[in-house]
């Protein structure tokens, strides 16, 4: 990805704290000051990042309150023009920087206040319209730091940058860890150890009346550092345990100790045994349906985090502070967590994996899988796309990532533009069983490539809901509305990555023919290059007459 960045105040490009985001992006600076050229000119497919200060508008305790909100407001009007085209994220990062003294503002709000107050109004209203616009405070992110360490007066007459070194680097860290997000999606899953990390001490030696939990000082830390971790549930995130020790004396714990925050049936996957934690990490993982960087392992022990950095890179492994005073913040704040919006779906999330952990074992135990599936009475239906479903959709392809052909990060515009030539075309699966109900957890866009063929631009399943077969119901009804439609052919891609290896016979097992590859094969592609959009992997074709598909039987019962 290439990023454009530029500001109202030079900002240093050669500085050695732009290294972190230069090492995850293309990283090129506009001309000092050209924040309007950057917005009206840069690419659509380049991702822009602006820095601006209220200040390098001219002097704020002198201009007429109005004039600096026309100024804003115009500003507002180019980035509302840019995300209109654009295709990749853009970055509003913006500082105030209020000088005026307690004394001036204990009765009355300053200018510039007030000012910040009614710009990132309008701001996050502008970004809550449109999915690829961010916006950073930056006077927030300046006071955690300390504002007279991020800021540099002899940068300023010097260089006309306001930042210092440390300022440059927090700004740089900051538009990383959101470009990191739109790229990849936020972790599902906390593994949490029990002894001297849920509590203070060793209930194989200590015994549950010698924990430290619920006492005054260190006993409250712990008490916190558990409600943190409910609250993370309360958002959406599963919460597993991984505890090497005696389970009946875990349970115990669990259950009669009059101090916890955590119930048991908080807990989703729970592996308390004398294994290996990999191991346990690894099977919590393969229970869920999830990715193993989906997965947030906490841990007291610096040997066990070292261990399963070794054994599962993948997993974020938290660097615990060595006093649990401060684990109640750091476990609030982690970034692995971070998400733009939480949204319905996310805070039934527990429930839904809690159902997934049943179906995997029930499934594992049924000697007829076929069978067994059609016990369960698998109903899905398709829904068009409309507003409120819309951002359900964005989510799915923002943050799928093993069933998923393309892997191709569609926003809510996006989708939208994709639906609009035909509405039959795209669609939301929803899916009940007797497990319960599981929401919209597939998607489905097809667009036309000429009168006689369509392309499969998405196909994806939530991993919660694998094993059902479901993408082949999903393709079946795709099938029968390119068919209505006139559409002869089906044509397919597969784009591999590091995680949809699940998805990678996905055409074979439907009886697609592979066509060939679009930059190597002419024939293949010759009437559809134009349209196809950077294709790179193998593509697949299939009648769209083709109504007998394998798996489709499990649904036969409804």
């Amino acid at each position: 990805m290439k990023l454009v960045i530029s500001g109202s105040s030079f900002l240093l490009p050669g500085n050695k704290a732009w290294r972190t985001l230069d090492r995850r992006v293309n990283l090129a600076f506009a001309d000092y000051g050209d924040w309007s050229g950057t917005l009206r000119h840069a690419a659509p497919e380049d991702a822009v990042a602006v820095v601006l200060f209220l200040d390098d508008l001219g002097d704020v305790h002198r201009r007429d309150e109005a004039e600096i909100r026309g100024l804003l407001g115009g500003f507002l009007e180019l980035v509302h023009h840019r995300l209109g085209q654009a295709r990749s994220p853009t970055i509003v990062a913006f500082a105030s920087c209020d000088d005026a003294t307690v004394v001036q503002t204990a009765r009355r709000a300053s200018t510039a206040s007030r000012v910040r107050e009614w710009f990132f109004g309008e701001a996050y209203a502008l970004a809550s319209r449109h999915d690829q616009l961010s916006v950073i405070d930056l006077d927030r992110l300046f006071g955690s730091l300390g504002r007279d360490v991020a800021l540099d007066p002899r940068n300023w007459y010097v260089a006309h940058c306001r930042l210092s070194s440390r300022g440059l680097a927090a700004v740089s860290d900051a538009v990383a860890k959101i470009l990191e997000r739109y790229r990849t999606p936020a972790a599902k899953v906390l593994v949490l150890d029990c002894d001297n990390t849920l509590w203070g001490g060793v209930v194989g030696e200590d015994g549950i009346e010698g924990l430290v939990l619920g006492q005054d000082g260190l006993g409250q830390a712990f008490v916190d550092f558990q409600a943190a971790a409910r609250a993370l549930s309360r958002t959406g995130i599963v919460l597993a345990v991984a505890s090497k020790n005696n389970e009946n004396e875990i349970q115990e714990v669990f259950e009669h100790h009059e101090s916890m925050v955590l119930e048991r049936a908080d807990i989703v996957a729970w592996r308390v045994n004398w294994q290996e934690k990999a191991r346990s990490v690894r099977e919590i993982a393969e229970e869920l349906g999830v990715g193993l960087d989906s997965v947030v392992f906490w841990d007291d022990s610096p040997f066990e985090r070292d261990r399963m950095r070794q054994a599962l890179p993948e997993v974020l492994t938290v660097d615990v502070q060595a006093d649990v005073w401060h684990w109640p913040r750091q476990l609030a704040s982690l970034d692995g967590f971070a998400r733009f919006a939480v949204t319905g779906d996310d805070l039934q999330r527990t429930e839904h994996y809690r159902r997934r952990a049943r179906f995997v074992s029930d499934k594992t135990d049924a000697v007829d899988e076929t069978a067994y599936l059609k016990s369960i009475r698998l109903a899905p239906s398709a829904h068009a796309f409309d507003p409120s479903t819309i951002p359900r959709a964005a989510q799915l392809c923002g943050k799928t990532n093993q069933f998923n052909l393309r892997t191709v990060r569609h926003t809510a515009d996006d989708l939208a533009a994709l639906a609009a030539p035909n509405p039959d075309l795209c669609f939301l699966t929803r899916l009940e069983d007797a497990y319960g109900e599981h929401g919209f957890v597939g998607l489905v866009c097809l667009r036309a490539l000429d009168a006689d063929t369509v392309f499969l631009d998405t196909l994806l399943v939530s991993c919660r809901v694998l094993g059902r077969h479901l993408e082949t119901w999903m393709l079946s009804h795709a099938l029968a509305m390119a068919h209505k439609h006139g559409y002869r052919t089906l044509v397919g891609e597969f784009i591999p990555s590091e995680r949809n290896h699940v998805a990678a016979r996905f055409f074979e097992q439907h009886g697609f023919s592979i066509v060939g590859r679009p930059e190597r094969d002419q024939a293949a592609s010759a009437a559809w290059s134009d349209r196809l959009h950077n294709s790179s992997g193998p593509l697949y074709s299939l009648s769209t007459a083709v109504r007998h598909l394998p798996f489709l039987d499990v649904y036969e019962s409804r």
